[in-house]
């Protein structure tokens, strides 16, 4: 049932088959098994067809199936509760910036503490973390700007500070703070329109009369920094994702003034029971880490 429902939420055999430690053949053949049992298609494999969709039978199958394996997980936090153990899978979506900056270590941490449990960890847009944290698809969603919501609780975790990058030769380089007025001169790399710490920025630079000259845009800090080593233009990004450019040199971090601080929060469905592995691996990212560095010194 499992194994149906993420093939059915990511439309892919073959990320179904990563998911559950399975080969794709290994997943086909027990989608085939269940199809027979029952005697009709629950997935579409229609040639041209992008991503593998449920027949209306599998619709049925896929709610029906979903249903169960809730009522499933909630008995098992039920009876971990009971024992105190901490095992099971905790399924996290996070944005990039603090999936590929901050999260493998709490990671590693939770694991090496908790070696009974696993965490299932995937990247995403944050509107898609909400959408799946609604649907019950993961348990936790780590987000900024976390917005509550009537059904959406927030757990506050810490706040990052964006700081102003640009290539070493930019004329900025040489300075030891800047404005939102000293960005308007030159070309901006900035984050999808979309994206939370691109609405905060412009919310900042509207409010401060400066128009910034979006050069690009991207959805992916990776990239956004790679743009800005190349030279053409300069960004504002959260300061702890530039860490390792400004310590080898590829990229100069100047501190705004004033500040703009973008805040993170683990985001879950409101009133939904979560496991003790899931609240475990709350407490440990609320933890202090004195670990994280800051690239705006």
């Amino acid at each position: 049932m499992k194994i149906f429902c993420d093939i059915i939420e990511t439309g892919s055999f073959s990320r179904a088959g990563a998911l559950n430690s399975l080969t794709q053949t290994a997943v086909t053949r027990r989608i085939q098994s269940i199809e027979s049992q029952l005697g009709t298609l629950l997935i579409d494999r229609s040639k041209g067809r992008r991503g593998h969709g449920p027949t209306p039978a599998g619709t049925v199958f896929y709610d029906g199936c979903r249903d169960i394996l809730g009522r499933y997980r909630d008995l098992a936090e039920r009876v971990n509760d009971v024992v105190g153990d901490v095992t099971g899978t905790v399924r996290v979506a996070t944005i990039y910036t603090v999936g590929l900056h901050e999260l493998p270590r709490y990671v590693r941490a939770f694991l090496q503490r908790y070696p009974k449990a696993r965490i299932q960890l995937e990247y995403n847009r944050t509107n898609r973390i909400y959408d799946d944290c609604l649907s019950e698809r993961i348990d936790l969603g780590i987000v900024a700007y976390p917005a509550e919501q009537s059904r959406i609780s927030v757990a506050p975790l810490r706040t990052d500070r964006l700081v102003v990058i640009c290539a070493p030769d930019h004329p900025l380089a040489a300075r030891r703070t800047v404005s939102l007025r000293h960005l308007a001169a030159t070309p901006f790399i900035g984050f999808d329109k979309d994206i939370p710490t691109r609405q905060a920025i412009d919310r900042h630079a509207e409010a401060a009369g400066v128009r910034l000259d979006i050069g690009m845009e991207f959805d992916n800090i990776e990239t956004i920094k790679r743009s800005v080593e190349l030279g053409l233009g300069i960004s504002a990004v959260p300061s702890i994702t530039v860490v390792q450019e400004v310590r080898v040199g590829t990229l100069r971090a100047i501190p705004l003034r004033p500040v703009i601080d973008r805040p993170i929060g683990v985001i879950s469905k409101r009133n939904r029971t979560l496991s003790v592995a899931a609240r475990k691996f709350i407490d440990l990212l609320r933890e202090p880490d004195a670990s994280a560095g800051d690239a705006s010194v």
